[in-house]
């Protein structure tokens, strides 16, 4: 048995602990004792930290999947998403990764000519070079830690701006008698803009630090950009207006249904917010919530008594809500009065649109009088709703 299964099978044991709790309440029609809700919480306190566990080797499991499909060639776009070639060193060979750990620690003036010459196949000082395809992959198996949406959105990279036809209402069709005029049909198309904005990390580390070949540097500036910028994207990619910056989820998305209460959601309008969205969606839909919202629909059953949430019991299989795949993004907001806590749809219509190669630029003078060197990490990307009707939202009611 492998290690995920075995972390779903130890999870199922301790949510059937969990809900023979809550269900010798429900029988005798009361609430939980201080003892019971006392275990309950310590039972779903273990659930929950096995879930962190599951989520981290699935999305390294992913994450492997897709580097295994990626084009070995070592050809990357510059970050202006130029193409540049070279049939000799490549961003992922021991070359460029020696050049670019000198170019880190001493600079330009500290490289010797081999190294110079292996760095020719990056952009130049003032933009930055690229980052080698070590540190690039480093940092992308660890945004999926913190980042849902990118695992199921489509990714696409732009050299510049687009527009994209939008059709959201394709016209009708008629039903016509034999010699009869056509009726005219009227489509109606809009047009979604993709751009680009820049996400920016600046590092300042000293002198003494840098010149320490025993720190990790590259995995110390994968582990905080990863992090950081995963947190960031994931919010924005949920809860981006598309004014000047990504649009969201939520934004994108079109009225699903809106909440009796400002505090809660029932079974019956988790079940009105699921087919809101329409069939040929809701075959590949996921739903996303954060944690907090998770927790608070894990006790809600439907009229025949069943749990609506189902946690995964097989490697490889997300947690289901009404037979729908939950995800949990600390993108999405909690639950209060006029907030948009959960969202519905087929996420390949959220496109994500990565403008060239995430690059690193030294700054080597700026910081100097300090003894410190400074690292500018960029990448520039875009994202929008494609089809708003694929994406639902539930909205809480406005306070009382």
């Amino acid at each position: 048995m492998n290690k995920l299964q075995e972390l779903l099978d130890k999870r199922a044991g301790l949510i059937k602990q969990a809900r023979k709790v809550l269900e010798t309440a429900d029988a005798e029609k009361r609430n939980m004792s201080a003892e019971e809700r006392s275990k309950y919480d310590a039972l779903m306190a273990d659930v929950d930290e096995l879930n962190e566990n599951i989520k981290r080797l699935r999305q390294q499991e992913e994450a492997e999947r897709e580097l295994e499909k990626r084009d070995d060639s070592g050809i990357r776009p510059t970050p202006e998403g130029e193409g540049r070639q070279t049939g000799e060193i490549k961003l992922d060979s021991p070359e460029y990764r020696d050049a670019y750990d000198s170019f880190i620690r001493r600079g330009d003036r500290g490289m010797t000519d081999e190294e110079v010459r292996a760095m020719s196949i990056g952009t130049g000082v003032s933009g930055g070079y690229l980052v080698p395809t070590e540190l690039s992959n480093e940092i992308m198996r660890a945004l999926p830690d913190v980042s849902i949406v990118r695992n199921y959105a489509r990714i696409r990279q732009l050299n510049n701006d687009i527009e994209i036809p939008i059709s959201n209402d394709r016209g009708q069709v008629y039903w016509n008698e034999e010699a009869v005029g056509y009726t005219e049909s009227t489509p109606a198309y809009i047009k979604k803009s993709l751009s680009a904005y820049k996400l920016t990390y600046l590092v300042k580390l000293s002198e003494e630090l840098l010149a320490d070949t025993g720190f990790d540097l590259f995995g110390e500036l994968a582990r905080n950009y990863a992090d950081l910028a995963g947190e960031e994207m994931e919010t924005k990619f949920c809860q981006g207006t598309g004014s000047a910056e990504i649009g969201g989820l939520i934004a994108g998305g079109s009225a699903g249904i809106t909440t009796t209460s400002d505090t809660a959601v029932t079974s019956d309008e988790i079940m009105d917010f699921v087919y809101s969205l329409k069939k040929q969606y809701r075959r590949r839909s996921v739903i996303l919530a954060n944690s907090n919202t998770v927790r608070d629909i894990r006790k809600l059953k439907d009229t025949n008594d069943r749990y609506l949430w189902q946690p995964s019991l097989s490697a490889g299989q997300p947690d289901t809500l009404l037979g729908c795949r939950l995800e949990e993004s600390e993108g999405m907001p909690d639950i209060a009065a006029e907030t948009t806590p959960m969202v519905i749809g087929d996420l390949s219509y959220y496109t994500i649109a990565e403008r060239g190669s995430r690059a690193i630029q030294r700054l080597g003078e700026l910081y100097a009088t300090n003894g410190q060197i400074g690292f500018r990490v960029y990448e520039r990307l875009d994202a929008a709703v494609m089809l708003s009707e694929a994406i639902k939202k539930l909205t809480m009611a406005v306070a009382v």
